[in-house]
């Protein structure tokens, strides 16, 4: 990962997401303004008003997560889903839906996987969770699948669209850092505003 962007970013981080089509980092700062940044390069593409990016967005956002088609703000347990339009922008599809019974936390981290698969995380309990059908696969112990992440309030994504999904951007307390999913280690922290190019 390479740092000391020329422009760096002042951004207080609220949620951060990828978008469907894996080539944008959503960034909804304090403010609710919606900062939208190249994966590739981290340069910033645009930044908007939050009700000009998400329609009817809800006021609190815990999480964002996507899969192939769609991307969701979670707040608390319901569920909030967009579809892309070509102007970058997320239109509302489907209202909202709540968390499925099985799943008895409230989600407060995230990892958003290229083949569709979202985990949603608190403590040391995690679901593999199907957005599409709002069902958990799998309930597990996120300190032997997950371990050594951050304890709470982190969402991740892989880097790049590289078949294996084993190298993820781990963002968190106004840091980011790369977690490998095979030696489950996080390193190459960062504060957010050096990951950045404005």
């Amino acid at each position: 990962m390479v740092f000391g962007q020329e422009n760096p970013c002042y951004l207080k981080v609220r949620s951060v997401g990828v978008n469907p089509a894996r080539n944008s980092i959503l960034l909804i700062d304090k403010n609710n303004k919606v900062h939208t940044f190249e994966l590739s390069t981290r340069q910033l593409k645009s930044t908007q008003d939050l009700e000009n990016v998400f329609s009817n967005a809800p006021e609190n956002i815990d999480l964002i997560v996507s899969n192939n088609d769609q991307i969701q703000l979670v707040d608390e347990r319901t569920i909030h889903s967009y579809h892309q339009n070509p102007d970058g922008t997320f239109e509302s599809v489907g209202g909202t839906k709540q968390l499925h019974s099985r799943v008895i936390f409230y989600p407060d981290s995230s990892i958003s996987l290229n083949n569709g698969t979202v985990y949603l995380i608190n403590g040391g309990v995690f679901a593999d969770y199907n957005l599409a059908s709002n069902t958990p696969n799998i309930l597990g112990n996120r300190d032997v699948v997950l371990a050594n992440l951050p304890e709470r309030g982190f969402s991740a994504f892989p880097i790049d669209n590289q078949p294996t999904q084993a190298n993820l951007y781990v963002f968190f307390d106004q840091k980011v850092g790369e977690y490998n999913m095979e030696e489950k280690v996080l390193k190459n922290e960062v504060n957010v505003n050096q990951f950045f190019s404005c």
